[in-house]
């Protein structure tokens, strides 16, 4: 294992969330739902759309499929805790607003700042930025995607 400090930060994570989710959300006076858990879903999701483009560069291969890496890297976290909370999947639903899509946007700015030539912080920054502008509009105005209606018979 090469990056070893990205597991150690999802272990450190989850051993804090488990020990100290009731005391901190009772303190803070948070429910799973709280706008607080949306602006933090909508961060990891910036963060973890440009982590797995910035991988998919390193790999290689080409920018579309860097795009896809950071896709899959920023929802299959989300993908894991909805299906061991036994809730419908988000990304496979469409009555949920958009999310794969705008990890989709973030790692797409993040892979056209890197065309262009920027340097790593400010591309991090762009990409970090519209993935989570995207989803905390998503979320505030419902954007969902299209759904095919029923024909008639």
């Amino acid at each position: 294992m090469v990056e070893v400090e990205y597991l150690l930060i999802s272990l450190a994570t989850a051993m804090a969330t488990f020990f100290f989710w009731n005391e901190t959300s009772a303190r803070l006076d948070l429910a799973s739902d709280a706008r607080s858990i949306t602006y933090a879903d909508a961060l990891g999701l910036g963060a973890f759309c440009v982590i797995g483009a910035q991988n998919g560069i390193r790999a290689g291969v080409p920018a579309v499929i860097s795009v896809v890496c950071g896709v899959m890297t920023a929802t299959f976290g989300g993908l894991i805790r909805d299906v061991l909370c036994n809730r419908p999947v988000r990304i496979l639903h469409s009555h949920a607003e958009i999310y794969a899509t705008t990890a989709a946007c973030g790692a797409s700015v993040y892979m056209a700042s890197a065309f262009v030539g920027l340097p790593l912080l400010p591309r991090i920054a762009f990409g970090l930025f519209s993935a989570f502008a995207a989803r905390i509009a998503a979320f505030t105005y419902d954007l969902k995607l299209p759904v095919m209606k029923e024909a008639p018979r």
